[in-house]
């Protein structure tokens, strides 16, 4: 399939906390290079992960694909929103011609306390979603994999790997949000020490975003 641009349609999946800012800047940057961006919504701060990413294959069928059979869609999710759309790429049938880039810090604060007691963490602000990230993997029915498709990520937050493949900050393998065995598996894979929050405002990077949705790869880079 051609992914002609104006039959490129890119959804923006953002963590629970997103103001609206940040997609209506990622939006902006996506329509000046001539794609489609469309923002998918929580209506629903509890939903679990299993949860929101069928909510998010559900706006796929009927706010975007509908009926057409020419309409390439690809992902740009960040933060909790990676997890969601990882866990949805996995286990939904897709159409053809799809890319998917995932923008996130490694860590998260129930990094710490995974296999620990969740204590007030389990039930601080989020309820359910945030209980599955405490308790990792086996917290979600079924775990979040790779993306079957072209993906590519942009780490945010932390610095490169050092020569020789070795990660540079051994937390990197236990993160959910990008583990290492899925940044083995990743097309390409760009750091930067700015967070994922302030990352997402400034225009190298949004233009990082844009053109591995367009080709596939980090043109520039």
């Amino acid at each position: 399939m051609s992914l002609d641009k104006h039959n490129h349609h890119v959804i923006i999946v953002s963590g629970f906390c997103d103001s609206g800012k940040r997609n209506k800047i990622i939006a902006n940057s996506l329509e000046e290079a001539g794609l489609v961006p469309h923002v998918f919504k929580y209506s629903v701060k509890e939903w679990t992960i299993d949860r929101a990413a069928m909510m998010l294959g559900v706006f796929v069928d009927t706010e975007i694909v509908k009926d057409e059979t020419n309409i390439a869609v690809s992902f740009l999710s960040y933060e909790f929103g990676s997890l969601v759309t990882r866990y949805y790429v996995s286990h939904y049938k897709l159409l053809p011609a799809r890319r998917c880039l995932i923008i996130s810090d490694p860590f998260h604060k129930s990094d710490k306390y995974r296999n620990k007691k969740i204590g007030w963490l389990g039930h601080y602000r989020y309820g359910v979603p945030l209980t599955q990230l405490a308790e990792g993997p086996h917290g979600f029915p079924t775990f979040c994999g790779i993306p079957p498709i072209p993906f590519g990520v942009i780490v945010t937050g932390t610095k490169a790997p050092r020569k020789g493949g070795i990660y540079n900050n051994q937390e990197i393998h236990d993160s959910l949000y990008v583990p290492r065995y899925m940044l083995k598996e990743a097309r390409e894979v760009i750091y930067t020490p700015l967070t994922c929050k302030k990352a997402l405002t400034i225009k190298p990077v949004l233009n990082l975003a844009t053109s591995f949705l367009q080709h596939g790869w980090f043109k520039g880079n």
